[in-house]
């Protein structure tokens, strides 16, 4: 169902998860050094880089070429670091993922505070490595800002892991870490936009117990975030989303989501939140190709129920309500806490006329979101059109995903 990417249009390629084998340094250290060597390439225009989300979920024992078939990339960047008191030493290895040919090994060491030096180098050794032009000027435009603190770093990193896992426990640490993340890094914009993506996700799931002082607070950490940095995709595309998806100003929310995409293009998250912000506005066939675009950039996605999820209400929008359907299916095999993916599901199932199926989905929904009644679906559903607003919230009735007897039926302490 996902669409294949066409490897003529440009070079693809994948860092794989760096490491270490002299114990020294811990795994997190060298995720970090991944995850940063990930975006800052994710920057280049004429190359499409994995998601490090998929990178990391490659299993292990893979070669080479397998690699390059799972991912469908041209190339494969591996790295080993090794520690000798307060300086790292870096072996980099370019290799053609269709051959398994090594193309260079480079090598290089520097200070532990002098990462960022290490990571313009690598930058320029892979750009030159798979045959793409580089200007020197374009190398600062490229170099993504980082954090002040390596810790406050690592702390965003488990908070996103963390937060995706949708269930309470999970979902409130992930906020305890970005707090801390901010306390060691107030400057740090990245932590920002998660944060304002946590508010979002509240909303979104029903867990808020003010919906309008959570949307107002999310709006206000991701432009935050903007302010800070205006070149990082993650805060971009979180305040454009807020924009199209709490507030309804689709206008600055779609001029967002394409600032974003334009300064990492690599970002798949940039595109798959414009796919709802084009579906929002009535265009789910342009929605549905932004967002199967972003699954190239991250077949493995730990997060893939996102993706899933925005695929279905795209189809939803164009008609195709087998297709939404299926989408759903898989985003909910996933990730079943995740409750938007249910309202989607349970629609398009009242569109093609399973109103049986619909209701044991509507079930599952009132259980994950009690608190969704047809006045807060009123007021949440961000599409712009209002015959497409009450189209989907008819089939949500029919569904009975606001049956109040039912809620009444559940027993004491649910």
């Amino acid at each position: 169902m996902t669409a294949r990417y066409d490897r003529t249009a440009q070079p693809s390629l994948v860092v794989v998860p760096f490491f270490s084998l002299d114990g020294l340094l811990s795994r997190g250290f060298t995720k970090c050094v991944t995850l940063r060597i990930t975006e800052v390439l994710s920057r280049v225009d004429d190359v499409r880089i994995t998601s490090a989300a998929s990178a990391m979920n490659i299993p292990r024992g893979r070669s080479i070429t397998e690699i390059g078939e799972c991912l469908g990339v041209d190339y494969v960047l591996r790295g080993q670091i090794l520690r000798i008191d307060q300086t790292l030493y870096f072996t980099q290895w370019l290799y053609e993922a269709i051959t398994g040919a090594l193309l260079f090994e480079h090598k290089v060491d520097c200070g532990l505070g002098q990462l960022e030096d290490f990571e313009r180098d690598v930058l320029a050794r892979v750009i030159a490595g798979v045959r793409l032009p580089l200007k020197e000027n374009e190398i600062d435009r490229i170099m993504v800002q980082r954090p002040r603190s390596a810790s406050a770093y690592e702390l965003a990193l488990r908070a996103q892991v963390t937060m995706w896992r949708l269930d309470s426990r999970s979902f409130h640490l992930a906020k305890r870490l970005l707090l801390g993340a901010l306390e060691k890094d107030p400057g740090y914009a990245t932590a920002y936009a998660w944060l304002a993506r946590y508010y979002s996700i509240l909303v979104g799931q029903g867990w808020s117990k003010n919906r309008m002082a959570d949307a107002k607070e999310a709006m206000r950490l991701a432009e935050r975030a903007v302010e800070l940095d205006p070149e990082n995709a993650i805060a971009l595309a979180t305040a454009g989303h807020l924009s199209s998806y709490l507030h309804k100003d689709y206008k600055t929310g779609e001029h967002l989501l394409r600032r974003a995409i334009e300064v990492s293009p690599n970002e798949p998250l940039g595109h798959q939140l414009l796919s709802a912000t084009l579906a929002y506005t009535g265009r789910g066939r342009e929605g549905r190709q932004s967002v199967e675009y972003a699954l190239t950039l991250s077949p493995l996605d730990s997060q893939a129920y996102f993706f899933f999820n925005f695929a279905a209400i795209c189809c939803y929008i164009e008609g195709d309500y087998a297709s939404a359907v299926a989408y759903a299916r898989r985003s909910e095999g996933l990730n079943p806490n995740y409750s938007t993916t249910l309202k989607v599901l349970a629609a398009a199932l009242v569109a093609l006329g399973n109103v049986h199926e619909a209701r044991e989905v509507a079930t599952r929904l009132r259980r994950l979101e009690p608190s969704y009644t047809v006045e807060v679906a009123s007021k949440t559903l961000p599409f712009e059109d209002p015959i497409v607003r009450d189209q989907i919230l008819r089939q949500l009735r029919t569904a009975g995903c606001f049956d109040v007897r039912a809620r009444r039926r559940r027993p004491a302490g649910v």
